[in-house]
């Protein structure tokens, strides 16, 4: 983590998937006869339980939000195309090297009401990280990045990136924009926030409110 920030994390789930060492760490599970593919939240959780987890989650962030704010996302591949025609959105598509960049992204401006339309992009192999700033800060947010690393992380990798990030200084520069930084991490089963040192007190305080009003 870069200095001056810190992480948080935020358990999304219970229950015996947690014990599910494969699923959460290299993202693979049997599917019979031996073999094992990649598998998110929605190849694991019964239909009405996956709908349940991304309510919540997009409870959490709405309230994650104040009033004149917006959520900047960062998606890992391919958007819905009924997700692709946003007024403030950047898509991409890269494939350079030996596959060492290969795959689509987008980064698009959420609303607080936009964010149950953009629910079925969640807990699908940590695609989706976040951004709180000022709405309609879309520019201001792509000047703080680079096309060789248009996608910020602040762990190692994220799974379904067409980048091989290789540190999370892009999160330290969004923070001087922006007030919060989140992303799915563990395979859906947790979520990472980071924010400021000076500023993580506050946080932890909200999200301890949050959690008690959603329960």
């Amino acid at each position: 983590m870069p200095p001056g920030l810190v992480a948080l994390e935020l358990g999304l789930v219970e229950g015996p998937i947690l014990d599910d060492i494969d699923y959460i760490t290299d993202y693979s599970g049997p599917v019979g006869d031996g073999v094992r593919r990649y598998r998110g939240l929605a190849d694991v959780l019964a239909a009405d339980a996956l709908a349940a987890w991304r309510t919540h989650l997009v409870g959490l962030l709405t309230a994650l939000l104040d009033p004149g704010e917006s959520w900047y996302l960062f998606i890992a591949g391919q958007l819905p195309n009924d997700l692709s025609d946003a007024d403030q959105i950047f898509v991409g598509r890269v494939h350079a090297g030996d596959f060492e960049l290969n795959g689509a992204f987008a980064i698009l401006e959420v609303t607080a009401a936009a964010l149950a339309a953009h629910a079925a992009l969640f807990g699908t192999w940590d695609r989706v990280a976040g951004l709180v700033a000022a709405e309609g800060d879309l520019q201001a947010v792509l000047a703080r990045l680079n096309l060789a690393e248009a996608l910020p992380t602040g762990q190692r990798y994220r799974p379904a990136s067409p980048y091989q990030v290789r540190d999370t200084a892009a999160v330290a520069r969004l923070l001087e924009l922006g007030r919060l930084f989140v992303e799915e991490t563990d395979n859906g089963t947790r979520l990472r926030l980071v924010t400021t040192v000076v500023a993580a007190p506050e946080l932890r305080t909200r999200l301890g409110r949050i959690t008690d009003d959603m329960r």
